[in-house]
């Protein structure tokens, strides 16, 4: 019996792809937990509601590339059809 433990250029790629939209990820998971972070002080003035929204804004964006890379990662290639 024989067994290919070779892989594919394109699925190394797919896969440091996937890697990259992991650490994305988690880099917007970090984001999203220091701007809920900003929202633990006792006073909620305009100018922390601001910091907030900006914060949250920044790991939404994180967040929607992970995503978009991760969907484009785990597309078949045309070669692959």
């Amino acid at each position: 019996m024989s067994v290919n433990t070779t892989k594919n250029v394109s699925d190394s790629a797919g896969d440091a792809e996937v890697d990259r939209s992991t650490a994305l990820f988690f880099e917007a998971d970090r984001l999203d937990a220091f701007a809920y972070s900003i929202l633990d002080t006792d006073a909620r003035t305009e100018e922390i509601l601001k910091k907030f929204t900006e914060a949250k804004a920044i790991a939404d964006a994180k967040r929607a590339d992970a995503s978009r890379i991760f969907t484009q990662a785990r597309r078949p290639k045309n070669d692959e059809l």
